[in-house]
């Protein structure tokens, strides 16, 4: 006779371990005592904070873990502290910036009754270099200024059920410049993105952003710029 097997039963946070990698961009490993022995080695993952998003577009900056720390984990809520390498990038009519940064962030994640998920997170960071484009390249004859600084992250999420309703995010970045004229750069951006879904995994999306960008320049005017921006685009899964 065949012996039956003792099934072990997966804590509630875990249910969406079961989706496809590609469809869950999760932040964290399984919690404890969940087919894991302890978090992975760094610098081992690359992150897509937010709820499930079965569109096709990637156009959100790339977050590497270079070490994580749980702070909390249970059956519905997981709590993470880590350093963290950022690769941004910003394209519009009146801005192109590039940086690279490491920093320090928080991260969390709550699940509810009725699959209602929430997740956030929080970081600070020293940018190592960055280039922005220069509104006075016809003087100067530079198309871009370079330099540190640092920068400041958040971004939320909401998802019921595994599908990704609502996402903001935040970015501010402060640069000095060290390679070019005596100058200092303030970029901000907010994004909004609501998603509603149609039928099966196709959804119909909208999506708000807003950067602003401040040159201050010791020799030249300083020069101000703002740029709304909204599209319309259609999700689908891919699995």
């Amino acid at each position: 006779m065949a012996r039956g097997r003792r099934r072990i039963r997966r804590p509630r946070l875990a249910r969406s371990e079961l989706l496809p990698a590609e469809r869950l961009p999760v932040f964290l490993p399984a919690p404890a005592g969940v087919d894991r022995e302890g978090l992975p080695a760094p610098v081992d993952s690359f992150i897509r904070l937010g709820a499930p998003q079965p569109h096709a577009q990637r156009d959100r900056p790339l977050q590497l873990r270079l070490a994580a720390q749980e702070v909390r984990t249970t059956e519905t809520t997981q709590h993470i502290v880590g350093a963290f390498q950022h690769f941004d990038y910003i394209n519009n009519w009146n801005l192109e910036f590039g940086a690279q940064s490491i920093g320090a962030g928080f991260l969390t994640r709550m699940q509810t009754k009725g699959g209602y998920d929430l997740r956030a997170a929080v970081h600070a960071n020293a940018v190592l270099m960055a280039g922005v484009s220069s509104p006075y390249s016809g003087f100067t004859g530079r198309e871009y200024d370079y330099g540190p600084g640092v920068g400041l992250h958040f971004e939320a999420s909401f998802a019921r059920n595994g599908w990704p309703w609502l996402s903001v995010r935040h970015d501010s970045y402060f640069i000095n410049t060290v390679n070019g004229p005596d100058s200092e750069h303030l970029v901000t951006v907010n994004r909004v993105r609501a998603i509603a879904p149609l039928v099966n995994d196709i959804g119909l999306g909208l999506e708000y952003s807003f950067s602003y960008v401040e040159n201050r320049y010791a020799d030249y005017p300083d020069q101000k710029a703002r740029t709304p921006q909204a599209r319309i685009f259609a999700s689908w899964g891919l699995d």
